[in-house]
């Protein structure tokens, strides 16, 4: 066996296909080093793991590292590196010591940041991971997850939540028009999904996003969204703002919906009403040419004093043979709104007018308007 000793070095990019998250978590997995540790040793072009070992050890090292989705290189001992990766003649760089052993198991790389599964010639890999994989936002000490604070600088840690590309498109495909979906994601300008939501804009922006959201791949989503800061204070006063809007919205939403709702009602009943409003008319029509005579009450043109279906409350005669119908329905503050048919003898025949009584003229059938209940009818 040669005699020639080498150093170990670890290239700062993983290898073409894998992710950068993957190997950290790899490399932390196979030397048991926390995930910060292995962070800063990729930001360098390269960085020495083992130093003075037989070529052995080495390719058992560069086996095991190439199988995680890393690079590294190996040097004889003693060839000179760059500058800024040179250890330092005063105080050496940290290492990574790992005790290697005899046969090199095989080593599955994982897709994603969700399963990943190793078997390391350097000890099995740690159970459980969550506490190594978070560290302080301010100095980069490793912290357990959950943490609030610090124990190396007493900052406060902020929460993070991870969000689902599937529920986000959901919340948009649904409900985006509310910014509901920004919301989720912690964005507080969802608030302004909410102010113009009754234009349909935000709608329709949200439903291209839901779209964008299902078919981001995933590594890409975990990298903006992986990691949201949970709400604050400024989220909390959005989602105030966002519920205030809302039920504006809504209130606005109703003040137009209610009234055209009667109004549908009100027309619906007058058309259902009209075969026995006809039949009546027919048989005052019948008297007056009849009898030359303009019936005042129900009895004098041979109707029944009581009238009334379904769509009508009452249907009497007045003065002038004038039929009043009173309909079952509730437009505005009026409950029982009226429209009145006047009777004008013209020859041998009997034209109707029917602009009178207290029905809105909005809520009337076409041939009915632009009497009594136009909007600038008394004016």
């Amino acid at each position: 066996m040669s005699d020639i000793k080498w150093d170990i070095y670890l290239i700062g990019e993983p290898k073409p296909g894998i992710d950068r998250p993957t190997l950290v978590r790899n490399l932390a997995t196979l030397f048991k080093k926390e995930v910060p540790t292995i962070e800063k040793m990729l930001r360098k072009s390269r960085s020495l793991i083992k130093a003075n070992v037989d070529q052995l050890t080495a390719k058992k090292y560069q086996a095991a590292i190439a199988k995680a989705g890393g690079q590294c290189e190996l040097l004889e001992q003693g060839e000179q590196l760059f500058s800024d990766d040179v250890p330092s003649a005063v105080a050496a760089p940290p290492v990574l010591s790992v005790a290697p052993v005899e046969n090199t198991p095989a080593f599955t790389v994982a897709p994603s940041l969700d399963n990943v599964t190793h078997t390391s010639p350097y000890g099995a890999p740690q159970s459980n991971l969550e506490s190594s994989n978070h560290c302080c936002f301010k100095c980069a000490a490793p912290l357990h997850a959950g943490v609030a604070h610090c124990p190396q600088c007493y900052a406060q840690q902020p929460r993070f939540n991870n969000k689902s590309k599937v529920t986000a498109g959901f919340l948009a495909f649904f409900l985006g028009g509310f910014g509901v979906h920004r919301f989720y994601l912690g964005q507080w300008w969802g608030v302004f999904y909410l102010l113009f939501a009754i234009t349909g804009i935000p709608g329709l922006i949200a439903f291209i996003e839901a779209l964008v959201f299902w078919f981001t791949p995933r590594a890409r989503w975990e990298r903006k969204y992986g990691q949201v800061a949970g709400g604050g204070a400024g989220m909390a006063v959005a989602l105030v703002i966002g519920v205030i809007s809302f039920v504006v919205f809504l209130g606005i939403a109703a003040a137009v919906a209610l009234p055209a709702y009667q109004d549908y009602t009100a027309r619906a009943k007058i058309d259902a009403a009209m075969p026995l409003i006809n039949q009546t008319r027919e048989q005052v029509e019948k008297i007056i040419l009849e009898k030359n005579f303009l019936p005042s009450e129900n009895i004098l043109a041979g109707l029944p004093e009581t009238i009334s279906s379904p769509q009508v409350q009452s249907v009497r005669l007045s003065d002038g043979a004038q039929m009043i119908v009173t309909f079952d329905t509730m437009v505005g503050t009026d409950k029982a709104p009226t429209i009145i048919w006047t009777p004008t003898k013209t020859g041998d025949h009997i034209e109707w007018d029917c602009l009178s009584g207290s029905m809105p003229d909005r809520s009337r059938n076409p041939e009915c308007r632009g009497g009594a209940g136009a909007p600038n009818a008394n004016k």
